[in-house]
């Protein structure tokens, strides 16, 4: 692995962790149900991730049958997302 980052930067202070509050600039939109960008907003915000998860974690979750995990906050959250990414 050969990153572009000093390892502090890439590994802790700018990497998404479980339940740790990160500084953000992000980009808000509102969009229809049909994907049209109805507004754009740029704020500063803080992320609180609930989980880190590998690509393989993630696929696991979406993969998992609907009524499968149903306690589990983070693949209703995976699910919510790669719902939206459909």
């Amino acid at each position: 692995r050969l990153d572009m980052l000093p390892a502090l930067l890439t590994t802790d202070l700018c990497s998404l962790k479980g339940n740790v509050d990160r500084y953000a600039f992000s980009v808000i939109w509102e969009v229809t149900p049909d994907a049209e960008i109805i507004d754009v907003d740029f704020k500063k915000s803080v992320i609180h991730s609930i989980a880190a998860l590998t690509y393989q974690e993630a696929q696991a979750f979406i993969d998992q049958p609907d009524d499968a995990g149903s306690g589990d906050p983070r693949v209703s959250a995976v699910k919510g997302l790669a719902s939206l990414a459909r």
